[in-house]
């Protein structure tokens, strides 16, 4: 939606859900099976998960230096989400050249999401596909604070500039540009309810955040278009 190429998934496993299988048929999608329990033997829980992320992480920097300009870094349940431009490609111009681009967290956690009625309320806007679809990404609108320092940033990054990545961080880059949060917010539709949660829960920290609304037509489009495309492959929509 917002202009990605390609997307790589790191799966435990060699088998892949057929939705999964159906993105990697059209080209958008490169499963890489990522099984490290060998090596993992003798290593705590927090040890084994770090070296997961961090093996998966620079096997992907690796495998795409020389052969895409910038390589975006996160997890399945956030979105990089431009606030001033409509897709990646204009922002990414519109920032200073930098080895590393860095941008700030924002948790929207899924036990506020609003139903689409209170949507609906919300804008006035009745499209029944808001009700097929139930999208995270629009439902989820009421965030907590933005986390514009703490570590907690996902980066985008040139590969070739860069000699480490972690999870929150470019190791060594050459320089790094912090995203301000009026230009772009990683988005974390976070599941669960972890401490920071749970003490925003009581109270009744979170702000309303409706930037996502600007992209719904193309969203939305997006999903009707795929789940065509499914159907025809016999593949049922999830």
């Amino acid at each position: 939606m917002f202009g990605a190429q390609q997307v790589f998934v790191y799966h435990r496993s060699s088998n892949i859900s057929s939705v999964l299988d159906f993105y990697v048929k059209q080209g958008f999608v490169t499963v890489i099976p990522w099984n490290v329990t060998a090596i993992e033997k003798g290593l705590g829980n927090r040890m084994r998960y770090g070296y997961k992320r961090l093996s998966l992480q620079n096997d992907c920097v690796l495998r795409n230096i020389h052969r895409f300009k910038y390589l975006l870094m996160h997890d399945i349940d956030e979105a990089i989400v431009p606030y001033l431009h409509e897709n990646y490609s204009a922002m990414m111009q519109s920032f200073p050249s930098r080895a590393a681009y860095r941008f700030s967290n924002a948790f929207f956690p899924r036990v506020f999401i609003d139903n689409v009625t209170v949507y609906e309320n919300r804008t006035g806007d009745k499209d029944g596909r808001m009700l097929r679809y139930k999208p995270v990404a629009l439902l989820a609108t009421k965030r907590l604070y933005v986390w514009f320092g703490g570590g907690r940033w996902k980066m985008i990054i040139r590969p070739e500039k860069v000699n480490l990545m972690t999870t929150h961080s470019a190791i060594n880059a050459t320089s790094v540009c912090a995203v301000l949060p009026t230009e772009a917010v990683l988005h974390h539709f976070r599941q669960g309810r972890p401490i920071y949660i749970r003490r925003n829960m009581v109270l009744k920290r979170h702000f309303l955040e409706t930037r996502m609304y600007h992209f719904k037509e193309k969203y939305l489009a997006r999903l009707e278009t795929t789940e065509k495309m499914m159907k025809k492959s016999g593949i049922a929509w999830p």
